[in-house]
């Protein structure tokens, strides 16, 4: 047993398992969030595209924006939800996708941790480790959200795979033939137009058949016919079609056999590439590209991977880092089926849509509302100094000397933390739901946190002094995720007078996952078949409705006679929708109301 708890690993295994027990036994108090339904819808499409891309040349386009996120995470989640519950039909398929979401924010922690190590002793980055766990808005989004805390965690595990892979970095002896490498060069050529650009092959076959179609006594015409003796007399759609899926399976059939080839070359004439192979690189080429299909900003983990590289072996790293990168490419268009028709063109514009997303609802802030492409540019810095804890900031702030000490993590702060955030303010790039889509930012905060509290380490010794600090640290997070659950992401610490200072003023419970909490308990009170109107994300509050009840959303309000209904307070819609109907009753956190439960039957 002394062993154990002496093991280097302990602490870290320990807490792990502590938040997966907590998780499990929290995960049914989660509700669905009010993107989730669109994003599996998504998913479905995007699978389904594998299979119509196959057979017919065509993906499956969801549109409003959703296909310009990579559907890697949803696609594994879908999979994963389907597998589990086949086996457990009892299991909600939600619950299902939220625990998957959790586990990848378990998986995180460690990376963040694994991370941590580099550049602090153990207790530090277990501490460090501690307070970003700790955060009510990561903890609350943990469960909740199919995108912003997946990428997240994909972009911390995919730095520490990348730093693992510079550590490891494989030494090659020798020079390839010059042949070889023309050949290699010229084959990697070939893949890049295939793959990268097959508008060209694919809009020049279609024409040829058009004009063969259209001019059926020519050549090409003449040698159509003997394919088809329809060919000329219908339309050429159907030709297109199935010549079209004929390339793609001619292509992937050129990819498998001319890699084939390129290896067994490389075996024969210069087998130390094989190094270049390795299950370091593997790993991290495909946590790259997996990062980069869950959302578009995934290359900046290659490029921090590609300075720490650099920073360690100069040049000698750029064969390992052009595998990696090839390695990330690949996985990344694999898992990606809206770009398969113009992959360089529907990235441009996944990139311009990501930045600039339009999205159309209002935002509030500060007691006001705006458009999301009209915020001030106080809006991150106020929602980031009153959405994180307490000692946070103060911490980072006289922690951020210690990072002269350490050139890479100072150079990885400014990168992934300082100039994005900059960038935002300074761009006003439009932004909604408080800033949960630059979560991923927040790591180096912690890491710079982590540095102060292993500068205090080193000077307190006694373990007393030091468990006292760390609660000190802690406690705010973990009190006020106690007192908010199951909505630790609406969090505001005291600087602003918590959720009751926030009431009016900033976003609450804007995801309406309170739904699930007002649906039980219309459950419980609701005689048989009464009808229910649910403002706003009809669907989370049908997921959990019984059986018998009816539920009805916005379009129906004034078609319908209700006997309750399920308002958020968002946008006020509690104090417009029925207002002449009393509410009985109201999920609320520190008294302040995230929906209410209106009578609206006699």
């Amino acid at each position: 047993m002394k062993k154990i708890l002496q093991h280097k690993h302990f602490a870290i295994i320990a807490l792990l398992i502590i938040i997966l027990m907590i998780g499990l036994s929290t995960l049914a108090n989660f509700g669905e969030s009010w993107d989730e339904l669109q994003f599996f819808k998504y998913a479905d499409r995007a699978l389904a595209s594998y299979s119509t891309w196959l057979t017919s040349a065509q993906i499956i386009i969801t549109g409003n924006t959703y296909d310009n996120y990579g559907p890697a995470f949803v696609m594994a989640t879908a999979l994963i939800a389907r597998g589990l519950h086949a086996i457990d039909p009892n299991w909600l398929v939600s619950d299902i996708r939220h625990f998957v979401y959790f586990l990848t924010f378990i998986a995180g922690i460690y990376a963040f941790y694994a991370l941590a190590r580099r550049w602090m002793s153990a207790w530090a980055a277990f501490a460090a480790t501690l307070l970003f766990t700790a955060q009510p808005v990561l903890w609350g989004h943990a469960f909740i959200s199919p995108k912003d805390i997946p990428f997240l965690s994909a972009f911390l595990i995919s730095l520490e795979l990348g730093l693992r892979m510079a550590d490891s970095q494989p030494k090659i002896n020798g020079r390839p033939p010059r042949a070889l490498l023309w050949l290699t060069g010229f084959w990697i050529l070939t893949l890049l137009f295939l793959f990268l650009t097959p508008q060209f092959l694919d809009n020049g076959l279609t024409a040829l058949i058009r004009n063969a179609s259209s001019q059926p006594q020519s050549f090409l015409g003449a040698l159509m016919r003997n394919f088809s003796s329809s060919f000329g007399r219908t339309k050429p759609n159907i030709y297109i079609q199935e010549a079209l899926v004929l390339l793609i399976w001619l292509k992937l059939i050129y990819l498998i056999i001319s890699a084939l080839a390129i290896g067994l070359l490389y075996r024969k004439q210069f087998s130390e590439v094989f190094k270049l192979f390795g299950w370091n690189i593997l790993l991290a080429g495909i946590a790259l590209g997996l990062t980069t299909s869950i959302r578009i900003l995934g290359p900046l983990v290659g490029l921090l991977v590609a300075i720490y590289a650099w920073q360690k072996t100069d040049k000698k790293s750029l064969p390992m880092l052009f595998v990696y990168a090839c390695l990330a490419l690949a996985v990344m268009l694999a898992t990606w089926p809206y770009l398969w028709p113009n992959p360089i063109a529907r990235l441009i514009e996944s990139w311009h849509v990501m930045s600039q997303y339009p999205w159309p609802g209002q935002v509030l802030f500060n007691g006001q509302y705006y458009r999301s492409f009209n915020l001030p540019r106080s809006y991150l810095p106020v929602l980031l100094a009153i959405q994180i804890t307490e000692p946070i900031w103060p911490l980072f702030l006289l922690s951020f000397a210690l990072l002269w000490k350490n050139k890479y993590l100072l150079i990885a702060t400014l990168l992934w933390f300082v100039l994005p955030l900059a960038a935002l303010i300074i761009s006003r790039s439009p932004l909604y739901d408080n800033f949960r889509q630059v979560i991923f930012v927040l790591p180096p905060v912690f890491f710079v946190c982590g540095l102060g509290v292993d500068w205090l380490f080193r000077h307190l010794r006694q373990p007393i002094v030091r468990g006292l600090i760390v609660a000190a640290l802690v406690l705010p997070g973990i009190v006020a995720g106690i007192q908010l659950h199951p909505y630790e992401y609406i969090y505001y610490n005291s600087f602003i007078g918590g959720v009751r200072g926030a009431e009016g003023r900033f976003e609450l419970d804007y995801w309406a996952t309170s739904y699930r909490a007002a649906m039980n308990y219309v459950n419980s009170i609701a005689p048989a078949n009464e009808k229910i109107f649910v403002a706003g994300p009809s669907y989370i509050a049908a997921i959990y409705s019984r059986h018998d009840l009816r539920i009805y959303m916005d379009i129906d309000m004034n078609t319908q006679a209700f006997d309750y209904a399920i308002i958020t307070t968002r946008y006020r819609a509690d104090q417009t929708d029925f207002s002449n109907s009393p509410v009985v009753y109201t999920i609320e956190r520190e008294g302040v109301p995230l929906t209410v439960i209106k009578k609206t039957g006699h």
